[in-house]
């Protein structure tokens, strides 16, 4: 059974929170998306004439974050991070060509390339430093994978035209999407080598995004009114999250505490991102900019994403969550 908006996820929260010290690095542009549909019904719903509006009637907490761009790309977007502040993302070269990369804690960076590949995107990265991405081969086939111990792991969903890979938690389980023959998109599910394919009832897609330790999968779907909403997936029950009043809410993820990021669109068609803590919604916008996405967040409430300037210039971004800033705010 489905409700319109989130019901509790039985989670105890830590009350204290850690700030990231990233250096900020100039230049970015915007990136093509070419990694999910999702993308492609955000942008038709996207206003042609204003960028996120701030919104006074949503409760704000104290966003403390800092822009990352990789050295000499023309696009930067931080898609994962770790407890320990290690950071995975994609970011567009100067020729177009996309490439993941690696960033631990203490600033060191990395290009990751998947060998023979025409591009790679690194989305998750675990605290064994595990990575799962998805890369596009030379006859445009998309593959999920897996880094583990330094090997990469090609992921291919049985019977499957294209896989890719968005998450995975400390167990090595994996989730991401698939598309099969008839071009139906599903969420999956990779544990100890095999596959469960996931779908929400009567759903037009399905796309599975993260899973906690605790074997809780958020992800998006489309309703049969080609409404998109975000999914909470637990012991074979689905719970559908929808930020307040928001006309479209998706790319959610999920960490070990059960809190949760993700994105909204609102009546006006404006971008928003938000996340949800201590059971209630708040919203958090990198200010003065046209829209925000935050895709990942940690157990500390270090939270990463991508924003994208006045000028449409895409960026990485990384922040954190001050938690001693949310007591006594209800939406």
């Amino acid at each position: 059974m489905f409700t319109i908006t989130f019901k509790r996820i039985a989670v105890v929260l830590m009350a204290f929170c850690c700030l990231l010290t990233v250096p900020t690095l100039a230049q970015s542009a915007r990136v093509t998306e070419d990694s999910t549909a999702l993308h492609r019904h955000y942008a038709s719903h996207r206003s042609v004439s204003s960028g996120a509006a701030s919104q006074s009637n949503v409760p704000q907490p104290h966003f403390s974050y800092v822009t990352f761009d990789v050295p000499t790309a023309t696009a930067t977007e931080v898609r994962g991070i770790n407890d320990r502040g290690d950071t995975v993302g994609i970011y567009d070269d100067a020729s177009g060509i996309r490439h993941g990369f690696s960033r631990d804690r203490k600033g060191k960076l990395a290009t990751i390339d998947v060998p023979g590949a025409g591009s790679t995107r690194t989305n998750q990265v675990n605290n064994l430093e595990e990575i799962a991405g998805a890369y596009t081969s030379t006859d445009n086939v998309t593959h999920g994978f897996v880094i583990i111990n330094s090997k990469t792991i090609r992921l291919d969903f049985p019977g499957a035209t294209s896989t890719s890979s968005a998450g995975l938690n400390d167990k090595t389980e994996v989730v991401g999407r698939t598309t099969d023959a008839t071009g139906a998109e599903h969420g999956y599910v990779w544990r100890n080598g095999k596959f469960t394919q996931l779908d929400v009832p009567n759903s037009l897609f399905t796309y599975a995004i993260s899973i906690s330790d605790g074997g809780y999968v958020t992800g998006d779907y489309e309703d049969a009114a080609t409404n998109v909403h975000c999914f909470v997936l637990h012991n074979g029950k689905y719970t559908t999250v929808d930020f307040p009043g928001a006309v479209l809410t998706g790319e959610c993820s999920i960490n070990s505490l059960g809190e949760i990021s993700g994105n909204y669109y609102d009546v006006a068609g404006n971008a928003h991102s938000f996340v949800f803590v201590r059971n209630n919604f708040f919203a958090t916008d990198v200010p003065e900019t046209l829209e925000t996405d935050l895709q990942d967040l940690n157990n500390r409430l270090d939270v990463v994403g991508d924003y994208y300037d006045s000028n449409g210039n895409e960026h990485g971004v990384i922040g954190v969550i001050d938690c001693s800033k949310l007591d006594g705010q209800n939406p």
